[in-house]
């Protein structure tokens, strides 16, 4: 297979439909950035089933750290509360993306939802031909008043 400019515009795009078109495979960065984007995405417009999708929601888990206090609780807690109502002014920006290996890859990103900022770290996993996420952990700046006692925001 020759490498045409379309197609080289295709290896370096984020858009991996668009790779697909082509025949080409996206770099697995660029899979996974596109997932954590989603997942951001899909939170400020409360989206239960693109959240449901893009997670692996039998065995998830999100973890806020506060201080010396851990808490763990399944995904679905979280998608119920992150998905109560649409936050339009939510934005995200992701800071990096580490490829753990071939079939595992973290992402580190900085949310503000509902005025509070959460830095968190995304866990993915190769789950047939997916990356999916598995976990998340985050500590935030928002009064421990406004918060749920549960993690997931």
């Amino acid at each position: 297979m020759s490498l045409t400019l379309l197609s080289l515009a295709a290896l370096l795009t984020p858009d991996a439909a668009a790779c697909g078109a082509y025949g080409v495979v996206p770099l697995p960065e660029i899979a996974v950035t596109q997932v954590a984007e989603q997942h951001f995405s899909a939170i400020q417009r409360a989206d239960r089933k693109a959240l449901s999708a893009l997670w692996l929601t039998r065995s998830g888990t999100v973890t806020r750290v506060d201080g010396d206090q851990e808490i763990t609780n399944p995904v679905r807690q979280s998608i119920d509360l992150w998905t109560a109502a649409p936050e339009p002014g939510a934005s995200w920006e992701i800071l990096g993306v580490d490829m753990v290996d071939a079939e595992t890859s973290t992402v580190t990103a900085k949310l503000t939802w509902k005025g509070s900022t959460y830095d968190e770290e995304l866990t993915l996993v190769q789950h047939r031909g997916d990356w999916r996420l598995v976990a998340k952990t985050y500590s935030t700046d928002a009064p421990a008043a406004s918060r749920p006692s549960f993690g997931g925001y």
